[in-house]
């Protein structure tokens, strides 16, 4: 068989479908990365400082990327429909950046240290726990396909800059 009658029975490609993502799931899964560093830095002894703090450092990364992400593109296209909820949501990401302040400035070895890595897991907690049981919900239904399909887009694109510029 030649080339030519080869190629001619060959199944026609199927069209590569892409697939939107959905930009609240983008935020989640930011979540529940932070959330499984939190986990591995309590699983670790009380002795594994260095260890622990490369933890906490990857944690305060995420975070920061993840809060200039709801800052810089959710907060300022929902405010009308939610503000109560985006203004406490401010107010929470001020808490954390106020803790994130305090651990950068503690030695890991320190015993408050410990103590306020926990207590800025116990913020992100409750702070992922209303955005993933109430507001997120609500704003999935109140937004229009096309918004969220931009709010998607600047998310993906955010993080595919912020990748580039890491390397």
């Amino acid at each position: 068989m030649t080339t030519m009658s080869k190629m001619m029975k060959r199944e026609p490609k199927k069209p590569t479908v892409m697939k939107l993502v959905d930009a609240f799931s983008i935020l989640e899964d930011q979540h529940h990365e932070i959330n499984k560093l939190f986990a591995s830095f309590e699983a670790m002894g009380q002795k594994a400082f260095l260890r622990k703090s490369k933890i906490v450092s990857e944690i305060v990364d995420k975070l920061n990327r993840h809060l200039r992400l709801e800052e810089e593109f959710l907060y300022p296209r929902v405010k009308d429909l939610d503000e109560e909820m985006v203004l406490e949501s401010y107010e929470e990401h001020d808490l954390v950046k106020q803790m994130i302040e305090k651990i950068e400035h503690t030695d890991a070895n320190d015993p408050i240290y410990q103590a306020r890595v926990i207590v800025l897991k116990e913020l992100v907690e409750h702070h992922v726990g209303e955005e993933e049981n109430d507001f997120f919900p609500k704003l999935r239904k109140k937004l229009r396909k096309t918004e969220k399909e931009e709010l998607a887009a600047d998310l993906g694109n955010s993080l595919h800059l912020t990748r580039v510029l890491k390397m």
